[in-house]
């Protein structure tokens, strides 16, 4: 497993339409489209707005990151689990 404070893997909502994977590690945050094809490299304690994409300045931080992206995705339940529905779903019925 990793530590928390070096690795983070997380979904950040960009709209309420879709969520994007992302990964921290230490100064960087990568974003990556669902097949992997987009990235987005930030520096977000030099740049925290993120608006200096430094992928093409930094590509073996990309693939690094890239990787634990893979491997967090490969590690995925291809359907969620029966029992995650929220109770506002669950009482409508909705699966």
């Amino acid at each position: 497993m990793y530590n928390r404070r070096d690795f983070l893997k997380s979904m950040v909502s960009t709209t309420a339409a879709f969520l994007v994977p992302c990964v921290r590690a230490g100064k960087w945050k990568l974003l990556v489209n669902d097949e992997l094809a987009k990235v987005e490299l930030y520096d977000i304690k030099a740049d925290w707005a993120e608006k200096k994409n430094l992928a093409g300045e930094h590509p073996e931080v990309v693939k690094k990151l890239k990787e634990q992206v893979l491997k967090w995705k490969k590690a995925q339940p291809a359907q969620p689990a029966k029992n995650c529905l929220s109770a506002t779903r669950a009482k409508k019925g909705e699966k």
